[in-house]
């Protein structure tokens, strides 16, 4: 019914997956979660939004670690210090990535860091699952009201080594809503960039 599924975009929002393939065959795929609310009612909306990024694009299989770094910012921009910030692998149980902590305190930048690694001693099957799904990672930060912001991200692993460009994908947000078909709708507009390792478009 259509209350059930207002309920569950309430509950869980709406997530934009952008996804590029390469000659290979190889995607890279990032995925961006937006809040869903209802206008008419007085639910409160979660005061806070994350960021996520880390210091490398692409991950070896055979054994290598990266920097994930979650900075909380509030609905105006501003960075936001002394927040509990979780982290976690998705399907950690399967991939055997390891993350040194999955909580951290948001800094002075509003930005809580995080080490990830790739085990050398994996199984062919484990590595095979994450050269085909990447590392998925989700954060999430909880306000002073109790409501819980979530944000995913994926790290790319590949199974060679070298320096060639590494496409990855980043969202762009304008962070306010306009209104469109005589205000019964609402729409945000969001740009999908295609990167390199360095950040630079490709």
């Amino acid at each position: 019914s259509s209350d059930a599924i207002i309920t569950e975009l309430l509950k869980n929002g709406v997530n934009i997956s952008a996804v590029y393939t390469e000659t290979d065959k190889t995607r890279a795929v990032q995925t961006l979660n937006l809040r869903v609310i209802d206008s008419d009612s007085s639910v409160e909306t979660a005061l806070y939004n994350l960021r996520l990024k880390a210091n490398k694009q692409l991950l070896n299989v055979k054994g290598d670690n990266a920097i994930i770094t979650v900075q909380v910012v509030n609905n105006n921009g501003a960075v936001i210090s002394g927040q509990n910030i979780t982290l976690k692998v998705l399907d950690a149980k399967n991939n055997f990535v390891i993350l040194a902590k999955d909580k951290a305190i948001s800094d002075s930048l509003g930005e809580g860091l995080f080490e990830i690694s790739i085990p050398s001693e994996l199984s062919t099957e484990q590595k095979n699952l994450l050269v085909t799904n990447g590392i998925q990672v989700e954060a999430s930060v909880t306000d002073e009201n109790k409501l819980t912001t979530i944000q995913n991200f994926t790290l790319r692993v590949s199974a060679t080594e070298g320096s060639q460009a590494v496409p990855n994908i980043t969202f762009g947000r304008t962070q306010k809503l306009a209104t469109v078909n005589n205000e019964l709708d609402y729409q945000e507009t969001l740009s999908v960039r295609v990167v390199d390792k360095d950040g630079n478009p490709i």
